[in-house]
């Protein structure tokens, strides 16, 4: 990984410890089977021996422009040279959201009033937990943001963004970028009732479509990946088709209704491109 300025800065002031430690192994195995793991953070504001046996992070302590990072180096011992390369990822995703368009399957919807007020990520996770190779613990309680659509803090402009009633139309689409950041969940379920359960992470449209309030999701993890980190989510355009659902939670888009292109560069992009909720 290419050291930008930024991240030279973040790891010359903001890099707390390096952890260093032997791996446990079978007394029958050789010496030089033995792995041994370096494990290096960055920007984390408490860092224990717990926190690192488990290796996770808080979103509340995430700050822009200063992201939590983990990396390690996790080889046998005869790899061990005098110089070690870790390569730093944020633990963090970002979603971005470039055009909000509108095609009516309906001609009669042309003559109604569409505002966008909102959008913002539905059941993100409060906490990053990486299982790596040295143990199974995975943190238990995970205090899960926007269960359901409930927006849990509207001044979290990671996660939250007001549009304040832009009105959109088929010859005028919204056209502003907006950007979230959030720790995506990779369930490969999404809950649809009122009862709030563990589910993947939605992007959520919150629009006014005459008069009445319509919510639009759609999964941010399509391709079902694990382990997200440092993912670049990006719907180039998503194209509405028909009045939305009553709730945030019920407002699911079908697996027809999405496409989808995937590519890869900084951040880990996944370009979900176009995408038309029929």
């Amino acid at each position: 990984m290419d050291i930008t300025p930024e991240m030279n800065a973040q790891l010359e002031t903001s890099a707390k410890e390096l952890l260093y430690e032997s791996v446990s192994k079978d007394d029958t195995a050789s010496k030089e089977a033995e792995k041994y793991l370096i494990a290096a953070y960055a920007n984390q504001e408490t860092l224990t021996q717990a926190k690192y046996a488990e290796d996770w992070s808080l979103f509340s302590e995430e700050k822009s422009g200063d992201f939590q990072m983990y990396g390690e180096w996790f080889k046998a011992k005869s790899e061990l040279g005098d110089e070690v390369i870790i390569d730093l990822a944020r633990q963090c995703s970002k979603v971005t959201v470039r055009k909000v368009s509108l095609d009516w399957t309906n001609s009669a919807n042309n003559y109604k009033t569409f505002k966008l007020k909102s959008m913002y990520l539905m059941d993100a996770e409060g906490v990053f937990a990486n299982v790596h190779s040295l143990t199974s613990a995975v943190l238990s309680a995970n205090p899960w943001l926007n269960k359901n659509g409930v927006i849990t803090d509207m001044n979290d402009s990671f996660l939250y963004k007001a549009i304040n009633s832009v009105e959109v139309k088929e010859s005028t689409p919204y056209t502003t970028a907006n950007i979230f950041y959030g720790y995506i969940s990779d369930l490969d379920k999404y809950n649809t009732t009122a009862t709030w359960a563990e589910s993947g992470t939605r992007l959520v449209i919150e629009a006014e479509f005459d008069g009445a309030a319509t919510y639009y999701a759609v999964p941010v993890n399509k391709d079902n990946m694990k382990k997200l980190r440092n993912k670049h989510f990006i719907f180039d355009n998503i194209t509405i088709t028909k009045p939305g659902a009553k709730s945030p939670y019920l407002a699911l888009a079908e697996e027809n209704d999405v496409v989808v292109t995937v590519k890869v560069a900084d951040w880990s992009e996944v370009n979900h491109g176009t995408v038309t909720i029929r």
